[in-house]
């Protein structure tokens, strides 16, 4: 079933004046043909009563006729050139609008969906379809329109001389738009098929091409296996597609044949009509123009309609991605965040298991952080540190339990007030490639571009300035290779960056996952030793694996495969004599050991 409805308003609301007048230049267009054919079939009939009287004076009427087709020849170019500049303006249009409603949406949906497969299908086929299939749509619908007009009136011209001609035309079509139809359909099936060997492709493409892999793929020669592989698979594509067009190109040779036959017989007809005296010289040559005109028209129609088929079902693949479903979402009349905090954080009994798994990472925790508390979280890999964090930034929710900040359920709250209100660096963070200024700007965007002091104060704060006055351009010099006169950093120093966004933020809460994981040993010594006074105030996770530089936290929970195995200070944990201080201990004689080699 066609349902072009979204994708004609998509376009309208992309590009209403321009659409409005396409449309109208398009039916224009459209009855221009039949006037011109018209005037074609006076100019012949009146030359040929000229030729047959021999009064050349008779010959200014013609003349004038002439005149009157050759503008309204130069008129139907006039209008295609318009009409071409029109529809290249309303694709770029289209194409920019139906771009930004990509983004928009990839920005709304839940962190799950870019951890499933599928999804990344969906994106993909939505990415390729989205930007050209609406205006393609729009202009195909158009097309038809104007097609149906011509048809309409050549159709009455064709009628008038023999209604024979007029069934010929239509069943000279036919074959071609069953063709259409047929493989429409069987590339809608071939191309939902290969979205998964595309994007293992453009996935490849990208490992041979771009800087994050390069360093590895020469140290372990990897490019002849890479590219080998992109080769295999774009050979299975390739040999796939041909076999699709090969059989395409053949039964269209076969319907354009039968075309062609059903041309010329109509033609044989109005030959013999004329030279029976049925028809005069000028009404077989409209007849002949008209007929291959219908047939151009015709076929038009038909095609557009096989087209408009072929885009309802291709853009169906955008519409499956705008109507993707989040899961995160603001309740009915959410709750206003508090500028400050007046009791704390809760987890109570919260489990958790990501999208698409039944193991849970999480399993029934409890813990609380009062007001002002600096709060570590201590465990093994996997043992659940970084999803605390993820919950608590209500990147996810948990399947059982609840999270409270100040006695209200974190659901309860508003999400974009929340997230403004809450620091967070996770320990994948991002790297923007561009400069110092709007790296660390991008951790609070509401700050000025032109106030420098609170940049410089938080990249004091991150312990970043002082590198950053080294860069050639300081503050202004952009980060990364991937634009000119980019400079890169060591890890280390990209984390700092991503330390300074968070102090650019004065939020009542602040997550910190492996804040220094990346940093040299004094730089780790440094932040921390500071932390104390930097979080003064707020109420702050910090997710780590060194033991010494979270002792000195308000209260250590210690997560062992997804639960609380204990809590305290590090004194009292040090007491207790169980995991904290086994893995404590273990972890001071390594650096113990290590110092004394070296």
């Amino acid at each position: 079933m066609l349902r072009l409805d979204r994708a004609v308003l998509f376009v309208f609301r992309a590009a209403p004046w321009i659409s409005l007048a396409a449309l109208v230049l398009s039916l224009i267009s459209g009855l221009l043909p039949l006037a011109g054919l018209y005037l074609i079939k006076l100019i012949v009939d009146g030359l040929t009563l000229v030729v047959q009287s021999g009064d050349s004076g008779d010959f200014y009427p013609v003349f004038y006729l002439v005149v009157l087709a050759g503008l309204v020849a130069i008129a139907q170019h006039l209008l295609a050139s318009l009409s071409a500049y029109l529809a290249s303006s309303q694709g770029m249009k289209v194409s920019d609008y139906v771009l930004d409603v990509l983004h928009k949406k990839s920005v709304e949906l839940d962190l799950s969906f870019y951890e499933n497969p599928k999804y990344y299908n969906t994106l993909y086929r939505a990415q390729q379809e989205g930007p050209y299939r609406p205006g393609k749509i729009v202009s195909g619908l158009t097309n038809v329109f104007q097609n149906f007009f011509s048809l309409l009136a050549i159709g009455g011209l064709l009628l008038f001389l023999h209604w024979g001609f007029a069934l010929i035309l239509v069943l000279a079509v036919l074959p071609s738009l069953f063709v259409r139809f047929m493989f429409s359909g069987i590339l809608y099936k071939w191309y939902q098929k290969k979205t998964p060997l595309e994007r293992e492709a453009g996935y490849l493409s990208w490992l041979l091409t771009g800087y994050p892999n390069a360093r590895e793929i020469r140290l372990f020669n990897l490019g002849g296996w890479f590219s080998g592989l992109f080769s295999e698979i774009r050979s299975k594509l390739r040999i796939e597609e041909l076999g699709i067009q090969k059989k395409q190109h053949l039964c269209e040779g076969l319907a354009a044949a039968l075309s062609a036959a059903a041309v010329f017989t109509a033609m044989g007809y109005a030959v013999y009509q004329a030279g029976t005296g049925k028809m005069t010289i000028g009404d077989m040559v409209m007849f002949y123009q008209a007929f291959q005109r219908g047939m151009t028209h015709l076929k038009g129609f038909f095609e557009g309609l096989a087209g408009l088929y072929e885009d309802n079902l291709f853009i169906s693949y955008f519409y499956d991605f705008l109507d993707l479903q989040t899961e995160i979402k603001d309740v009915d009349n959410p709750s206003e965040f508090p500028d400050s905090l007046k009791s704390g954080i809760i987890f109570d009994n919260v489990s958790f298991a990501y999208p698409g798994s039944e193991e849970k990472v999480l399993k029934n925790i409890s813990f609380e952080i009062k007001k002002g508390e600096i709060c570590a979280v201590l465990g093994e890999n996997g043992a659940g540190k970084s999803t605390i964090a993820r919950l608590l930034s209500r990147l996810y929710d948990p399947v059982e339990g609840k999270i409270e900040i100040d006695s209200v359920n974190l659901k309860c709250y508003k999400i974009t007030e929340f997230r403004k209100k809450t620091a967070v660096m996770l320990q994948d963070f991002a790297k923007y490639h561009f400069t110092v200024n709007e790296n660390i700007r991008l951790g609070n965007i509401d700050i000025d571009r032109a106030d420098q002091y609170l940049i410089r104060a938080a990249a004091m704060k991150a312990g970043a300035h002082d590198f950053v006055n080294r860069l050639p351009r300081g503050y202004d010099t952009v980060l990364g290779k991937m634009f000119h006169d980019g400079m890169e950093i060591s890890q280390g120093e990209w984390q700092k960056v991503a330390l300074a966004r968070v102090f650019a933020k004065e939020a009542p809460i602040v997550i910190l996952d492996e804040p220094a994981s990346s940093m040299d040993v004094e730089s780790e010594y440094l932040i921390f030793q500071k932390m104390k006074t930097l979080l003064k105030g707020k109420t702050g996770i910090i997710i780590s694996h060194r033991f010494a530089t979270v002792k000195s936290a308000d209260k250590i929970i210690v997560l062992k495969k997804g639960e609380v195995a204990e809590s305290g200070t590090h004194d009292s944990l040090m007491e207790k004599k169980g995991l904290y201080c086994s893995w404590y201990t273990k972890q001071m004689q390594v650096h113990t050991q290590g110092d004394t080699h070296d």
